[in-house]
């Protein structure tokens, strides 16, 4: 652009990726609060399904060497298999730590203590994005993982309520059943 600096073209490359980058946290929140409201799964139960879902990923990664790497397909189902359950349990417990940071602001009437480091997380993403577009299909799928990992911690959580799949089920099993006259 002509009369415009390189400095003041980023500046507003920058204000449209914050800004998209928002509405696209805004819709992930909105679909946790869904679900939160529906069956009771937190933005840090998807958390927890979006690690293991990256240790499955990065398992899969020596699959795409395996005739360079020299490995057997029972080797790759072992590394599969331990990076799905390090990465998926490690995942579970530092969701459970944030879930329980959360609550506790959530309690205190403020907002997720994640929400506030927005810029180094918007440059996380970018570079997450940048990963998924120039990787392989595992890379793409590693990247993309990562980025709604993201995504996920940053959401803030409705507070502690029975969802409509547990109101169901209670109505269906705790309603007491009349009996007949004269029985």
């Amino acid at each position: 652009m002509p009369g415009v600096s390189t400095t003041e073209a980023l500046m507003k490359l920058f204000d449209v990726i914050i800004h998209f980058d928002q509405r696209v946290l805004d819709s992930i929140e909105k679909f946790c609060h869904k679900t939160q409201r529906a069956i009771g799964w937190t933005n840090f139960t998807w958390l927890k399904l979006a690690w293991g879902l990256l240790g499955f990923t990065t398992g899969i990664i020596p699959m795409f060497f395996k005739d360079s790497l020299g490995i057997s397909f029972a080797e790759q189902l072992w590394f599969m298999g331990i990076f799905t359950i390090s990465l998926g349990t490690l995942g579970s417990w530092m969701a459970a730590a944030m879930e329980e940071t959360s609550k506790e602001s959530l309690a205190k009437g403020l907002a997720n203590p994640l929400k506030e480091v927005f810029a180094a997380v918007t440059i996380c993403r970018v570079f997450f994005i940048v990963l998924a577009l120039t990787g392989g299909p595992a890379i793409y799928l590693m990247g993309l993982t990562s980025l709604i990992i993201t995504y996920l911690m940053q959401c803030n959580p409705l507070s502690p309520c029975d969802s409509k799949l547990k109101q169901w089920f209670q109505s269906l099993f705790l309603t007491p059943i009349p009996l007949r006259s004269g029985e």
